[in-house]
């Protein structure tokens, strides 16, 4: 729909979602303009904008549109940080209550370095959060192409390998989480992909 992670195109999207014209698309763009605000300072402003668009689907009456909103939500916080706090809350709700997807909602709360620690203590909890882990987001944050899985999946694997807290068992159960995605808990072995 959209090509360019620019401001323009991100105001055209916010007003397309404001006028009532909901797709899972115009919501992903808004949530990956605000991954590259991180590291382009010229889109902030578009992404301060979008905010309030986007976090008004977080109440959405079709789950997947709310997961979707979630998402972009939680990007845009990563630069709107007085927002964080609001979003965090209104995770940990969901994430208490048994009649929502859960693990969504504690990894959304992961990518938000929040303390997910409490719902780690349950091994379902464990498994469902480890694949998305916050240490990783830690790293330098790199400006997202509209259509790159490769660059995505080289870019983590460098950002995991790279990160000390993964290696040393600071967060979770990392030669678990390894396994089951079928990959040795070697950082040697990682390095090279």
């Amino acid at each position: 729909m959209f090509d360019e992670l620019d401001p323009e195109s991100a105001r055209a999207a916010t007003r397309q979602l404001a006028a009532g014209t909901v797709t899972p698309e115009l919501i992903e763009f808004l949530g990956a303009v605000a991954e590259a605000a991180l590291v382009d300072p010229a889109l902030r402003q578009a992404v301060r904008e979008s905010y309030p668009v986007v976090a008004g689907f977080l109440s959405h009456a079709d789950r997947s549109v709310r997961k979707k909103a979630v998402d972009a939500a939680v990007s845009h916080v990563k630069t709107l940080t007085d927002q964080r706090p609001a979003l965090a809350a209104r995770l940990h709700a969901w994430a208490n209550d048994p009649s929502e997807e859960r693990a969504f909602w504690v990894r959304q709360l992961s990518e938000l370095d929040d303390d997910t620690e409490r719902y780690l203590t349950d091994p379902t909890w464990r498994c469902a959060s480890a694949p998305r882990w916050h240490p990783t987001s830690r790293t330098t944050p790199q400006r997202p192409t509209s259509s790159s899985p490769r660059w995505t999946a080289t870019s983590s694997t460098r950002s995991m390998v790279a990160n000390p807290r993964i290696w040393n068992n600071e967060v979770g159960n990392s030669p678990q989480v390894f396994r089951q995605a079928g990959l040795p808990f070697d950082r040697a072995a990682r390095a090279g992909h």
